[in-house]
């Protein structure tokens, strides 16, 4: 951050050469991925500094409808669906905002030609004793993202280690910590991410998330 802000002050300094200036805004921009893959790290690793709140997701969901929309190619279709009332976790907005902005890259890049992407928020309880979706998940309620889309899908014998860092199907375009930084800021918040895929068919994710009793 600090290289980054010097940088900038230099910048608006003036009396710099142009090539001067190149040289600048190439350090801002190495800098802003050095900063970006630290914060990636962190977040697998679990050792983020969360700003956590009671958060209503249906209402952040819905909030970031647009945002995503606009990260997305015109044939790529988004569909949100939410309950009708209030479902609350206690969570890092930010960090929340970008699991979801991962998954959403994560699913236009596996729909080159276009197709549909699905974000569904839903209720779950998991009585004692019950089955729950996870076998490591406790009896309680919880908040579940789903995010599904009709794309290429993952190879068997690539999705047990999608969740490792740097592990990438797309080298060398990707950097293997998006989905990583995702599972790490689930994990995070003291919730579990799953994953379901079939080639040629598409991809689901699940995000679960503890919720607060309303």
């Amino acid at each position: 951050a600090g290289i980054i802000l010097y940088a900038d002050l230099i910048l608006r300094g003036g009396n710099l050469s142009a090539k001067d200036r190149e040289r600048l805004a190439v350090i801002q921009e190495q800098g802003q991925r050095a900063a970006d893959l630290t914060q990636k790290i962190l977040d697998f690793a679990t050792e983020s500094m969360l700003r956590r709140q009671n958060l209503d997701v249906n209402d952040f969901l819905r909030d970031m409808q647009m945002q995503l929309a606009h990260t997305l190619p015109e044939n790529i279709h988004l569909h949100l669906t939410c309950p009708a009332d209030e479902v609350i976790t206690f969570a890092d907005p930010d960090r929340l905002r970008q699991a979801i902005i991962n998954l959403t890259l994560n699913a236009r890049e596996a729909m080159p030609q276009g197709g549909n992407l699905h974000i569904a928020l839903q209720r779950l309880h998991v009585a004692d004793g019950a089955d729950a979706p996870l076998p490591e998940m406790s009896a309680g309620e919880w908040a579940v993202i789903t995010i599904a889309d009709n794309g290429v899908g993952i190879a068997p014998e690539a999705l047990p280690h999608i969740f490792e860092p740097f592990f990438t199907t797309r080298a060398p375009l990707g950097s293997g910590l998006g989905l990583a930084q995702v599972y790490g800021i689930v994990k995070q918040h003291g919730g579990f991410v799953d994953v379901s895929s079939e080639l040629g068919k598409g991809t689901t994710f699940w995000l679960y998330l503890p919720r607060v009793a309303e």
